[in-house]
């Protein structure tokens, strides 16, 4: 809600999730090289003798269109 009124917002991102650390290190070095922003959150998992999941996403608009050349628009 902003400014008392419901608003809509629609973009385009990336996310990857996965429970490796390393997985997650390599993929935001490589982010880290282009100068794409990115961020980590990582999810507790509620399943005994599970790992953690992290969710590396990419949503900045600039970033986007970043990865957007390197990638390939999502369809």
């Amino acid at each position: 809600m902003v400014a008392g009124e419901w608003k809509h917002y629609e973009y385009l991102r990336y996310s990857f999730s996965n429970t490796s650390k390393d997985i997650h290190s390599i993929l935001g070095g490589a982010l880290d090289q282009v100068g794409a922003k990115w961020k980590l959150v990582w999810v507790p998992n509620k399943v005994a003798h599970h790992q953690d999941t992290g969710t590396l996403s990419v949503a900045r608009k600039d970033s986007v269109a970043l990865l957007d050349t390197f990638i390939g628009p999502k369809s």
